[in-house]
């Protein structure tokens, strides 16, 4: 409100006019309605700790204040719009998403934080999935040595069951030309036979055969290997 009287005066100092109090309750008017500019305040002017959370501007839900570019400029919302992506650097931008191997030290995951609890037991038992080891990861050095070694590979054949890939069985060829070592043929036109080349009639493999042998010409028995 407007002051009524044409002065004040402290008995003192100069006089102060009704115009001058009138300025200076407008001023205070200003400063509650703010429109006072943020420029004629400086830092020096604010306590330490004086700003609350609660006189900052809104944020984004789920975000937080900073500057996300790789540059010196204005704090603004860096949101999490996915779950389970984590506040990182990545590049030159300060951003949430998934955490790269770069941003895994080295051996800092242990055998507890891997699904299947991958550990030495779970090597020797044969309880590691298939699917958790990288195709061609297993050299030779990896496997057991000494008779184990023996053991293992003798398993795996007995694996393998009758007729199956990587088995031989004493065939020979229906096809009209000999049969060279190394050839391959198709398991229909070959039939299984005695050594002498007696034949079981009707009595074909499937899938795809190398020779290990030598046949001079049609009908001779010789040693055959699955390959496919």
């Amino acid at each position: 409100m407007a002051f009524a009287k044409t002065t004040w005066v402290d008995g003192s100092a100069p006089a102060i006019t009704a115009a001058q109090l009138n300025r200076v309750e407008q001023g205070i008017a200003d400063a509650h309605a703010g429109n006072i500019d943020a420029s004629a305040i400086g830092t020096n002017e604010l306590a330490n700790n004086a700003v609350t959370n609660a006189k900052l501007r809104d944020s984004t839900a789920l975000s937080v204040i900073g500057r996300s570019a790789n540059s010196t400029g204005d704090p603004a919302d860096i949101a999490a719009a996915t779950d389970g992506h984590v506040l990182r650097r990545s590049g030159t931008s300060l951003a949430f998403g998934q955490v790269a191997t770069a941003g895994i030290a080295d051996a800092a995951v242990t055998n507890a934080k891997v699904a299947s609890g991958l550990d030495a037991s779970k090597l020797t038992t044969g309880t590691l999935p298939s699917a958790r080891i990288a195709d061609g990861g297993v050299t030779s050095v990896k496997l057991a040595a000494g008779t184990n070694e023996a053991l293992w590979v003798g398993a795996r054949l007995a694996d393998v069951g009758y007729l199956g890939i990587g088995t031989f069985a004493l065939l020979k060829n229906t096809s009209p030309s000999g049969t060279g070592t190394g050839s391959t043929r198709a398991g229909s036109s070959l039939v299984f036979c005695d050594v002498d080349g007696n034949a079981s009639p009707g009595l074909q493999p499937s899938g795809t055969w190398r020779c290990h042998g030598y046949s001079a010409s049609q009908g001779q028995a010789t040693l055959w290997q699955r390959i496919a």
